[in-house]
Formats: C-alpha cells, sequence, structure tokens
C-alpha cells in the first residue's frame, strides 16, 4: 500500500456562500486529473519491475536511456516515464535494446478516450462534442475538434473493414438450413362459392349505379356466359 497526497482543498470560514458546498467542478475535474496520475504512474513501474528480470537467467536486465511521455486519458493528459534496457548477455532478447512498454502502450492516447471521442463524434458535430468534453472531463489544451474528427474516421474505418464472425467453420455445414419453395395457383374463372356470396349482397336503392354495383354485374354477366342461371340486374 501506498500513500500519495494528491491534492489540498480550502474554504475560508468567513465569508461561506451556498456555492461553497462542496467540490465545485472545476476541482472535481483537478482531482480526477490528479488520482489518474498517479495511478498510471504506479500501474506503469509495476508492469516495468515485473518485465524487467530476464526469463531464461533471470538476470535483471540493465538501464539504457529513459524519456518522459505524456498519455492523453479519458480523465486528462498524465505523464509517466518510458524506459528502454539492454538486452541480456545470455541473447535470450534477441536485440540489443528492450523496450517494455512497446506493445503495451501503443498509442498516445488511451482506447476508452478514442471511443468517447467517436461516441461523441458520431451524435453531433465535432466542435460541440469538444465543447462537450472540455465541460466535463478534465482534457488536454492540445486537443480540438480535428482529433476528435480523426478518432471518429479511424474507429469508422475499422468497423468497415472487420470481417463478421462466423458461428460454424467455412468447410463445415450448418446444422440448420433454411429452404423457401414457391408456387403459382391459378385463379378460377367460375367460382360458383364466390358467386353464391355475390349474389346475397344487397343492392343499392338509389338510381345512380356505383361502381361496386357496376362490378358485380359485369361478374354475374361472365357467370351467366360459363352456363350459371341467369340474374337479374341488382336494382331493376
Amino acid at each position: 500500500m501506498k500513500r500519495v497526497e494528491v491534492m489540498r482543498l480550502h474554504r475560508p470560514v468567513e465569508y461561506q456562500t451556498p456555492g461553497d458546498v462542496g467540490l465545485s467542478l472545476a476541482e472535481g475535474k483537478s482531482l480526477l486529473n490528479r488520482v489518474q496520475q498517479e495511478f498510471v504512474v504506479e500501474q506503469i513501474e509495476r508492469f516495468c519491475a515485473s518485465r524487467r528480470s530476464c526469463v531464461d537467467c533471470g538476470v535483471q536486465r540493465r538501464l539504457h536511456d529513459s524519456h518522459c511521455s505524456e498519455l492523453k486519458t479519458a480523465l486528462g493528459k498524465v505523464f509517466y516515464c518510458r524506459e528502454r534496457w539492454k538486452a541480456c548477455n545470455c541473447g535470450a532478447d534477441g536485440s540489443k535494446y528492450v523496450s517494455p512498454l512497446k506493445d503495451y502502450l501503443t498509442e498516445a492516447s488511451t482506447g476508452e478516450l478514442r471511443w468517447l471521442h467517436a461516441e461523441l463524434g458520431a451524435t453531433m458535430p465535432y466542435r460541440q462534442a469538444k465543447a462537450i468534453m472540455d465541460l466535463l472531463l478534465p482534457t488536454s489544451d492540445r486537443d480540438n475538434h480535428v482529433t476528435i474528427r480523426n478518432h471518429t474516421v479511424a474507429i469508422g474505418k475499422s468497423i468497415q473493414h472487420t470481417q463478421p464472425v462466423r458461428r460454424w467453420c467455412k468447410t463445415a455445414k450448418p446444422n440448420a438450413e433454411l429452404g423457401i419453395d414457391v408456387g403459382y395457383v391459378r385463379r378460377a374463372r367460375c367460382n360458383r362459392k364466390g358467386q353464391a356470396r355475390k349474389i346475397a349482397q344487397k343492392p343499392r336503392t338509389d338510381h345512380r349505379r356505383s361502381r361496386s354495383s357496376s362490378l358485380l354485374w359485369g361478374k354475374l354477366v361472365s357467370n351467366h356466359e360459363c352456363g350459371l342461371p341467369p340474374c337479374r340486374e341488382p336494382g331493376g
């Protein structure tokens, strides 16, 4: 366990106002950024310490050089020490120098920050997304709306070129198959049951012949031509 003083907050007892109750938004963002700074430094130091010794012989690698680097996170920009070690004399490393963070921190920003940029950039204008992040999160001063646009486009391209996940092997057939059979049924010209329904309908009482009654009469005439018993005209 390690104790670190993050920051000190002071409230004067005299001249207190209701707005002084609790942490302000600016103080909360500063506190989050300080906590993120200490957490990232401790996490990287433990990660490098666990890989300092050689895997084959167990000898600790010697320090070659180090430099300060920055990492942009969702809780602000933090700084850490990036070391480079000399390779072990046993030859297990296969190179002259070893960088423990080469495959661990490949980007200058975290994946959560890039996802947040893409999530906001896909739902609102880039300048508005930048203004919201500056208002609620401890962001870096060097970021602008172009950074949000680049992260949104990069994630969109990665999603576009991603191959869909197949649930079965390409060489094996699935357990269930779906087949659709289409059939064609020809409509009968003389349908006595349909004719009975048409005759049972009550004709219109007005003198004007509607379109529906005209169609009904044409249907009855065609049935009469087919050899069915004649029917009188509706309304006649």
